[in-house]
């Protein structure tokens, strides 16, 4: 069964819409599927138009560098909602998120994504993400997450999020359904919330996590999402099985 798949991704800056260009080569190359770049220079993008690219540009508010970064000078991650959001106005079936620095495996298809989908469906689940950890560890009682981001949204003092996951940040799957609209929602106000009051953004598992639950989206757990994703680190002119 042949899925109508939208990627999407952000980039901010220079060296990350180069990303996003190779990113884009990638699914070029290896799938029908089109790809939607949230770009604070769409300019940057003018010698490759075509019509599987989809340009939008980043609302100027989000590039003031107060709001770009936290306060601790890491990049506003949370602002991942916002491809999210364009793409889930597209024509599409299906929404995948990828970080701008990861590419298609070399050996990736359009059929591992769509036999990724599958599974989902078969399992009743809205969406796949990679790694999941419940915020509360059932057996030490533990957070994997600093006690400045838990204290920031009010998690110490209560459990309606224990049981939340907090899952690969870096690629996402989803379908589109309604509980879409309130997870992108949910994520916009906790994105609003730590720019405002000066949160902290990383790791954005955390807002990804309690905005799923809040809309009672389901994730497909693949511990490994290997085989069509992989991650080229510039510096180190490397590539990263994930």
């Amino acid at each position: 069964m042949q899925y109508n798949i939208l990627f999407c991704t952000l980039a901010v800056g220079n060296e990350y819409n180069g990303y996003a260009q190779n990113l884009f080569k990638t699914i070029q190359k290896k799938t029908n599927s089109r790809l939607l770049v949230v770009t604070d220079n769409p300019s940057y993008f003018e010698n490759m138009m075509d019509e599987r690219l989809i340009i939008k540009k980043l609302d100027e508010s989000f590039t003031l560098t107060s709001n770009l970064v936290d306060s601790i000078r890491n990049f506003n991650y949370n602002l991942k909602y916002v491809p999210i959001s364009f793409a889930n106005m597209e024509t599409c079936d299906y929404i995948a998120y990828i970080d701008c620095d990861w590419l298609l495996k070399f050996n990736a298809s359009l059929n591992k994504f769509e036999s990724c989908i599958t599974e989902m469906l078969h399992l009743d689940c809205d969406g796949i993400a990679g790694r999941g950890r419940l915020l509360i560890h059932e057996k030490t009682g533990r957070t994997f997450l600093p006690m400045e981001k838990i204290v920031f949204y009010g998690l110490d003092k209560t459990e309606k999020y224990d049981q939340c996951q907090l899952v690969n940040e870096q690629y996402l799957i989803f379908k589109k359904t309604d509980k879409l609209n309130r997870f992108i929602a949910f994520w916009a106000a906790l994105e609003k919330k730590c720019t405002e009051e000066k949160g902290m953004a990383y790791a954005e598992g955390l807002e990804i996590g309690m905005a799923a639950l809040d809309a009672g989206i389901k994730f497909h757990i693949r511990q490994t999402l290997g085989d069509v994703f992989i991650f080229y680190s510039n510096k180190q002119q490397t590539f990263y099985e994930v």
